[in-house]
């Protein structure tokens, strides 16, 4: 009825087993030990130990393994005491174990079996940002890989593996990252003209973004960038206005590096400054100028356009770098104006000038018309091109009447004028700040009939002396015709300067009866006839 209190331990050798034991009451004078694997019978080691000895190691075991151990002591009786147990050696751990990423949401566990036995394995797996247990699972002895699946990418994870052989483990720890995912639904569009916003879908695969934003102007890296997880857009600031950049992204967690997307886009361009449009040096020509804003741009488109509706009517194209334009050809006495827009890819800035002019030309086919009348005259002219016209009546070279006309008139009528007198006419044109030269013409008003005309033979019998008062306005002189009245026959002509009032006829026959037939001449023109009748 000893008891000998056996128990066993392997110190943390897979391969050697301590048994210890209770030394009996009295004393003993010796211990035997036999080692057999469980359930086979056979002795595999057997040892012995002395008097005063309490423990005794078995060596070159084979891990993981389960061992039935007796252990016998001679007491001092000659009688013997005996204590069987079941000890199982620490399993080994397992060798070469690799955790590599197959997919972006996916870890594969692989691992070579240690020397000896096991009863299974267990693999226990967590998030290693968050420390949180992902998975465990427990696997028969045979298994040498797994695959974990339903992952996070781009994170990393830890995992350990367990050998289990009864209360015994042996551990093995690794780590690995899953490979990112790629960002999708890159866009790039323009905030400002000096910035770029950049958005994307699906960053929470990578641990790391990465964002090189390029000119491709330059060719050269104007900006990069490295944002960690969870970052979904992201604005460039302090840019070149109107210019065409490229942005890469690419996406990192550990090892492993994904390109993603490209997108391009262009910064709006900024507007030109000081727009203007002025007459160029050739006639009906003129220069649009500006003033070459900041950044780039891929061109300038420039619109000529005409009249007050602003209709365009010539389009031309010049390099971003350029700051003027000139336009030939146009016609004159036009008012245009110009817009300027500076092109960057599909975006546009525009400025618009004031308006100009084109210098007009003069009106054509000009005419000044008495129409009989002493007291008027009738201007005309052929419409020219501009806002209008100015007119100038003269007397004398000293001015008579100033008048402004609108354009799409064409004729003016002067009123109230001297009869028989000659008067300058001349039209300009008006466009803006030009006035064309002046077209001149002239021409008489009709002079009014001799008052008061008188015929008196004065008691004498060859002459007849004709007598009349001046025209109350101008003219340049009188015609008379003087006619035998029975006969009407032609006997004389007369002629006299302007400053005649009276004239007398000679050498007529005696005792017959005259006609006199007065008129008052003014340039071309002569007055209704005035007549008087006498006897000689």
């Amino acid at each position: 009825g000893t008891l000998l209190n056996v128990s066993v331990s392997d110190h943390d050798r897979s391969d050697s087993l301590l048994l210890s034991w209770d030394e009996p009451e009295g004393g003993a004078k010796g211990y035997f030990l036999a080692l057999s694997p469980l359930g086979s019978g056979m002795l595999l080691q057997n040892g012995s130990a002395g008097p005063n000895t309490t423990s005794f190691w078995f060596h070159g075991l084979t891990p993981g393994t389960r061992y039935e151990i007796e252990v016998t002591a001679t007491l001092a009786c000659m009688d013997t005491a005996s204590q069987t147990i079941t000890a199982q050696t620490s399993p080994s751990p397992v060798l070469n174990l690799t955790l590599s990423s197959s997919s972006s949401s996916s870890l594969r566990a692989a691992w070579a079996h240690g020397h000896g036995q096991r009863d299974g394995y267990s693999l226990a797996l967590w998030h290693s940002h968050s420390q949180s247990l992902v998975r465990n699972v427990s696997l028969l002895p045979s298994t040498s890989t797994f695959l974990f699946e339903g992952l996070q990418a781009g994170s990393e994870y830890a995992l350990k593996v367990s050998t289990l052989a009864g209360p015994h483990q042996a551990s093995t720890s690794t780590h690995q990252w899953t490979a990112p995912s790629i960002p999708t639904q890159l866009k790039l569009s323009p905030g400002s003209s000096t910035s770029l916003v950049a958005s994307w879908a699906g960053a929470a695969g990578a641990a790391w973004l990465h964002l090189e934003l390029h000119n491709l102007l330059t060719q050269k890296v104007s900006m990069s960038l490295s944002a960690r997880r969870g970052l979904s857009s992201y604005t460039f600031q302090h840019l070149q206005p109107g210019t065409h950049y490229c942005l890469g992204l690419s996406a990192t967690a550990g090892p492993y590096t994904a390109l993603g997307p490209n997108a391009t886009a262009w910064t709006y361009p900024l507007s030109p400054d000081n727009v203007t449009l002025s007459s160029a040096e050739e006639q009906n020509s003129l220069e649009a100028r500006w003033s070459v804003p900041g950044g780039h741009r891929d061109f300038y488109l420039v619109t000529l356009q005409e009249g007050q509706d602003s209709a365009p009517t010539r389009n031309i194209s010049v390099g971003g770098d350029n700051d003027h334009v000139t336009f030939h050809g146009l016609s004159p006495g036009q008012q245009y104006s110009v817009q300027v827009v500076a092109v960057a890819g599909p975006y546009r800035a525009s400025a618009q000038s004031s308006a100009a002019w084109t210098e007009p030309q003069a009106p054509s086919a000009v005419s000044l018309s008495s129409q009989g009348s002493p007291h008027s005259l009738l201007a005309s002219w052929e419409e020219a091109s501009g806002e209008g016209y100015l007119l100038l009546l003269s007397l004398a070279e000293h001015p008579v009447k100033n008048s402004s006309l609108p354009r799409g008139v064409t004729s003016f009528t002067y009123e109230g004028l001297h009869p028989g007198t000659l008067y300058t006419f001349e039209v300009s044109t008006v466009a803006g700040p030009y006035t064309s030269s002046p077209q001149c013409i002239s021409n008489w008003t009709y002079p009014l009939s001799p008052e008061q005309l008188t015929l008196s033979n004065g008691g004498h019998s060859t002459s007849l002396q004709a007598s009349w008062r001046a025209a109350s306005s101008g003219s340049t002189g009188y015609t008379g015709t003087l006619w035998e009245t029975k006969s009407q026959e032609q006997v004389r002509n007369v002629t006299v300067g302007s400053d005649w009032t009276n004239v007398t006829l000679e050498n007529l026959v005696p005792g017959r009866q005259y006609t006199l037939e007065m008129a008052a001449v003014a340039g071309p023109y002569r007055s209704p006839v005035r007549s008087a009748t006498d006897w000689t």
